[in-house]
């Protein structure tokens, strides 16, 4: 759990010099991070650990949508299609997620991997797409800005 949190908090620090920012994977990335260090109880809840964990969930579940590019030389994984596709799946694992966790279903374990590894999996799709694809937009999207 703490590996995929901190490859969460690496990811969001690698997408921090892109030309088109978006701050959702950083802040997911964080806010995971931060609910590692308030973990769920034996017995009962952790208030601050739901809190921070379903913001970390909610900002990494919709970052694709607001990531996407036109540009015709733009790599297939940050094309308006796969990035609202890739959104639309996180958001509805998302509500599964919210679902089985509010009428304590017997899934919540399930759900929460199944969102964490899609949460998990797709910045790895883009970066991987964008770097091996696409050399020459990758380092147009890694410049500095300024």
């Amino acid at each position: 759990m703490a590996r995929r949190r901190s490859t969460r908090a690496r990811t969001a620090r690698a997408t921090r010099r892109s030309s088109r920012p978006t701050r959702s994977p950083r802040v997911g990335g964080t806010l995971s991070l931060a609910s590692a260090f308030f973990p769920q109880p034996a017995v009962g809840n952790s208030a601050i650990h739901g809190l921070l964990a379903g913001a970390g969930f909610v900002a990494l579940a919709i970052w694709p949508a607001f990531a996407f590019r036109t540009e015709p030389e733009t790599p297939w994984s940050l094309r308006p299609t796969a990035s609202l596709a890739a959104t639309g799946v996180m958001v509805v694992l998302l509500f599964w997620f919210a679902t089985e966790l509010f009428n304590r279903g017997d899934q919540i374990g399930l759900t929460e991997r199944f969102l964490a590894a899609a949460e998990s999996l797709w910045p790895v799709i883009v970066v991987i797409n964008a770097r091996q694809l696409r050399p020459a937009f990758a380092e147009i999207a890694t410049d500095k800005p300024g």
